[in-house]
């Protein structure tokens, strides 16, 4: 069971608050396994906060290959 803040994103990676003695970090786990530790907070609230503000680096970008370009009528 994942802590109360906790995002997972896509499938992809789940995010947790954690605390390290008095300092709450980010805690990144992996599709892969791999954890990584960010961030050095004051409290499990501004860790939430930076969570959410960061989550959109972790979604997957459009596929610009997707959008048809039109060809060039100049010769």
């Amino acid at each position: 069971m994942f802590a109360e803040h906790t995002y997972v994103i896509d499938q992809r990676a789940v995010l947790s608050p954690v605390q390290e003695g008095d300092i709450w970090r980010v805690q990144i786990i992996w599709p892969n396994g791999k954890r990584d530790y960010v961030g050095e907070f004051c409290s499990e609230g501004d860790t939430t906060k930076w969570m959410h503000r960061h989550a959109w680096w972790l979604t997957e970008p459009e596929n610009p290959t997707s959008k048809q370009s039109k060809p060039s009528s100049a010769a």
